[in-house]
This record gives C-alpha cells, structure tokens and sequence, in this order.
C-alpha cells in the first residue's frame, strides 16, 4: 500500500509538488480517520480493530507510523519507532559486523560472498541463489554472531545513548527516528509519544542514556540458550 503520489520515487518531499503533496497528506488523513484515537496511520498490525489481528501481533520492537502535523499545513511525519533493546542490538550487530571484517582474511571473505544464480527447479522463470562456498558462509555467519553475543554477555547491564532524529531530506513527509526507553511497546504507547509531541510544539526531546538488562536480550530472543555458556 503507497501513498507516494509522486511519479519519482527519489524525490524529497520537499521538491514536490504543492499537489502533490497536498494529495498525500489528504490520503493519509484520511487513513488516520479509520481509527482517530490512535493518531497514527501505519501498514503494521496494532489492535484487534486491525484484520487479520493477532494477539501476539500487540507489542512491537520496531514499528513504522505516519501521522499529520498540527502545526503546519499539509504536512504529515514518517516516524520510525524502536525499542531500547533493538537499539542495543543493532549496536552489538554493527559493532560484530566490523569485527568479522577485520579477523576474517580477505580470501575468506570472498569465498563467503562467492554466489551464483540458478534456475528454480520448481519455476524455471525464477532464479534462486546459492553460495559456492558454503562452509565459507557459515564461517562468516558463526564468527559475526558469536562475537554480538560475546559483547553482549560481558555485562549484565548495557547503556545505548540513542539520539532521536527529525530529516527534512525524506520522499514522505518528515522522517523521524526514535527510540523509545521500553523493552516492549504497543500502539498506545506511540499514540502517547505523538501526544507529547504535539504539546511539545513538535520538537523532539533530547534523550539520555538507557539501560538495557543482558536477560532482557534472553527473555526477547536476542539471545539463544546456546549462548548462555558466554554469561560471565
């Protein structure tokens, strides 16, 4: 589902067309009226009003929401929502990511990257991909993913000093990043966020740090049981 009503998908919101722009914040207003309470309009699933609604659908990591400005006319935000936790997460990825490159020669890496494209058996108009090597492949996996859960069981305590972001360089309105200071949050949750917002004159506020529990990771499947073995 689009709301994109511009014909160049890499044009930013602002070099748009008055109309079209115009066009896409009524679409979305318009979406937002289905369900007024929430604020918000997004393609993820929320509540039970929501078809195909599933109980364990109600509480998100991550979640993508657009929602109007009070403040200025015809203009609409693109937010994006995380958790501390994946915050924490992505950190420990990124930072397990740069670790594999640097210990892993540079011939291990291309054999890992070595692929080919092969008809599908079961669609011949289809191609799937397959590694050459794939013991290479599993060696750059395993290495990447012992060492995030290495880092993140050295401690039992983990500070992320996110920073809340607001672009004006986005193709959808304005993009904004945020982390919010919960393990788990649901669409009331965001609803509130948009409401402090608002009474905020839509600033955002500055965040500081926060802290994320090693068994939080556990309990949220960040981390296996195999990895147990890693707690100090």
């Amino acid at each position: 589902m689009s709301f994109k009503f511009t014909r160049n998908k890499y044009t930013k919101f602002f070099d748009q067309s008055r109309k079209q722009k115009k066009l896409s914040f009524i679409k979305l207003k318009n979406k937002i009226r289905r369900f007024p309470d929430r604020l918000f309009f997004s393609h993820h699933f929320v509540d039970e009003r929501d078809e195909g609604f599933l109980e364990e659908y109600r509480t998100h990591q991550w979640i993508d929401v657009y929602f109007i400005s009070k403040k200025k006319a015809n203009i609409f935000y693109s937010a994006s929502f995380v958790t501390k936790s994946l915050k924490l997460w992505d950190e420990l990825e990124e930072e397990g990511y740069q670790y594999t490159e640097n210990v892993l020669t540079k011939e291990q890496k291309d054999l890992s990257n070595d692929r080919s494209f092969l008809p599908d058996q079961q669609n011949p108009k289809y191609t799937i991909m397959v590694h050459n090597h794939p013991e290479m492949r599993d060696l750059y996996h395993n290495t990447w993913e012992r060492r995030v859960a290495q880092k993140a069981c050295e401690k039992d305590v983990h500070l992320v000093d996110p920073k809340n972001e607001i672009k004006f360089n986005h193709t959808y309105g304005i993009k904004l990043h945020i982390t919010l200071p919960l393990d788990v949050f649901t669409g009331k949750d965001v609803t509130e966020w948009i409401e402090h917002f608002y009474a905020n004159g839509e600033q955002l506020d500055e965040v500081g740090p926060m802290e994320v529990k090693t068994e939080t990771l556990f309990k949220l499947g960040y981390l296996k049981e195999k990895d147990k073995d890693l707690l100090k």
